[in-house]
């Protein structure tokens, strides 16, 4: 799987925003910017799914055995490009917020109101919701 790296496109930095740019370019941008964290994200929840499996379908379930409460390091799903922040949650929490495919978890601090509305408070991290739809899919997005 390749993973997109986040410097490869056009990204509108919410502090840079100015109310005389486009606001759904902009709101749209965010949202990219959001994915592209997010898949990032997915492929670490899925490997230790993965190795789960490997685990089970070769009768070792012993060395997995409390995998589902080990903490892991996230980033940050926030529509600031330059963000590298980590967040610890177990694998099964992450997979449990992001149910719906619109919501991102988020360092508190990080979410940008004009755009997105938190769903939940877990104090150590948000979990948002954009008002416009975010790309479904990393692979889709505009390079530029």
């Amino acid at each position: 799987m390749t993973l997109v790296q986040p410097s490869c496109f056009c990204i509108i930095r919410p502090e840079v925003y100015s109310e005389d740019m486009d606001q759904s370019l902009s709101e749209v941008r965010w949202a990219e910017n959001e994915v592209i964290f997010r898949k990032a994200n997915e492929s670490t929840a899925k490997r230790v799914a993965s190795t789960k499996t490997i685990a089970q379908e070769d009768g070792q379930e012993e060395f997995v055995k409390g995998m589902d409460d080990l903490p892991l390091l996230f980033y940050c799903e926030c529509a600031d490009e330059k963000c590298r922040e980590r967040i610890s949650l177990t694998s099964n929490e992450y997979t449990e917020q992001h149910r719906n495919s619109s919501q991102f978890i988020v360092i508190p601090g990080h979410h940008i109101p004009k755009v997105e509305r938190v769903t939940f408070d877990a104090d150590k991290y948000l979990v948002i919701e954009k008002y416009v739809t975010p790309p479904q899919d990393a692979e889709t997005l505009n390079p530029t």
